[in-house]
């Protein structure tokens, strides 16, 4: 019985179809940022920001730092790397 093809199927008996891939967060962002009319060069910068800040939060969670304090402390770090800034100004 050469070329029959066997199809998964779910309990009612359908044919079941796989479920799209995820995206991930960095490809929801861009497409956001690309949305906002930013170019590849800001997306890309933009997305390093973005990590830097996340990093400079996950340093301060292993310091086992009390939430608010990381709120605080990320929410200035924040405000001067967008103080610092050389770009899309």
């Amino acid at each position: 019985m050469a070329g029959i093809i066997w199809y998964e199927r779910d309990e009612a008996g359908n044919v079941a179809m796989p479920a799209p891939p995820k995206r991930s967060e960095e490809d929801r962002f861009r497409d956001k940022w690309r949305a906002w009319g930013m170019s590849e060069e800001h997306i890309d910068r933009k997305w390093a920001e973005f990590l830097q800040i996340e990093g400079f939060r996950f340093s301060l969670e292993q310091q086992r730092v009390a939430k608010d304090e990381i709120e605080r402390r990320v929410a200035e770090y924040q405000s001067q790397v967008i103080r610092d800034r050389t770009w899309g100004r």
